[in-house]
């Protein structure tokens, strides 16, 4: 994995892509953290690069998102990425078969949900598989 700086295209994206969240402390040049998935519930309220295996995968259809659960199936997973449908397509047709079994990485802000880390992935630039 090649190591990510925090720079000013950086901030201007981030500010765009998580308008809710207004405290951005980072100095510009600070390396942003590579972390494995099962450690994110510490990194609450931090930009993070975490990696890790998907475990299973889920559909909304009243929403239109993909749900990646990693270090097991919801409600015990470690750690969960929510992708868009639109971008999650623009990836594989299926994108729950696409994903599912798949090592990746995902760039984003980690926030909880129900006592959960999660990151919401809006760009498909934000993620890779390894």
């Amino acid at each position: 994995h090649k190591n990510i700086h925090w720079t000013r295209a950086m901030y201007r994206d981030y500010v765009h892509l998580y308008p809710s969240y207004t405290y951005w402390h980072y100095e510009f040049g600070h390396s942003i953290k590579t972390i494995p998935t099962f450690k994110a519930r510490y990194n609450l309220g931090e930009v993070a690069r975490i990696y890790g295996r998907v475990y299973a995968t889920w559909y909304n259809k009243q929403t239109d998102d993909y749900l990646l659960f990693f270090g097991g199936d919801y409600p015990f997973q470690d750690f969960t990425v929510i992708i868009p449908g639109v971008v999650a397509r623009m990836f594989s047709r299926r994108p729950h078969y696409y994903f599912s079994g798949k090592h990746i990485t995902a760039t984003g802000l980690i926030t909880s949900y129900a006592g959960k880390p999660e990151m919401v992935i809006k760009r498909t630039n934000q993620i890779s598989t390894y």
